[in-house]
């Protein structure tokens, strides 16, 4: 309980440490919605529909910088493996003034595992085909995630790093550590607060920061059905 209200204590002074970025790093505000609907049951796999919105905001963007919509099925095995298979529309403003647009399409094999009874652990690599308007590429991201669970603490700390490759274009070129904490509303319903600091390779290759602040909502419609 202590450890969990430390890092909690943690996560909040970091946060108001968000306003005193300076320099060349930007700071930026997402905002997520994901809902899960149940489609099928066969023996021991479920499969779920998945659909993401996502819009992220910043001073340097005209409006909404990039507005993210994405479906797709979940196949999941067991409590140890799922895979996704998403499509994705992207509508980019960056820079501003002279928005376009991205489709993806994503797989993405997901790994749960735990250590002892209060740290879980997930690993989830997603590989990308990339359509832009006029050229398109491949790109693989791998994310590490630990939870810290405590049955008499409503909050779940958690603590996640994103690596970034683009074979055919900069290599690896971007990188994400996050750290927050998510808690229930209701059966099947959660918030997710975070804070993220990203790396990235510009144009010039020359590696630029952003610290974001995240807050994310997930509905589970299949847990909110089969509430007692």
């Amino acid at each position: 309980m202590k450890r969990a209200r430390s890092i909690c204590f943690l996560i909040l002074y970091l946060l108001l440490l968000l306003p005193q970025a300076r320099a060349k790093a930007d700071i930026e505000y997402w905002q997520g919605f994901t809902t899960m609907l149940p489609l099928a049951r066969y023996d021991n796999t479920n499969i779920q529909l998945q659909s993401f919105t996502v819009a992220q905001l910043a001073p340097r963007f005209d409006g909404i910088g990039v507005l993210r919509f994405s479906n797709g099925p979940i196949w999941m095995f067991n409590p140890n493996f799922q895979l996704g298979a998403y499509t994705d529309l992207i509508y980019i403003e960056i820079p501003a003034g002279h928005p376009t647009q991205e489709y993806r399409f994503n797989l993405e094999p997901t790994f749960k595992g735990h250590w002892g009874d209060h740290w879980h652990w997930i690993n989830r690599s997603r590989l990308e085909y990339r359509l832009f308007p006029d050229k398109d590429s491949w790109r693989l991201r791998n994310k590490m995630r630990i939870n810290f669970k405590a049955t008499d603490f409503v909050f779940t700390p958690f603590a996640d790093n994103e690596l970034f490759i683009s074979p055919r274009d900069k290599g690896f070129d971007q990188n994400r550590s996050r750290i927050g904490v998510q808690w229930p509303t209701a059966h099947g319903q959660s918030v997710e607060l975070a804070y993220q600091w990203r790396w990235r390779k510009n144009a010039q290759e020359v590696w630029d920061s952003d610290h974001i602040l995240m807050l994310f909502y997930f509905f589970n419609t299949d847990a909110m059905e089969n509430t007692p």
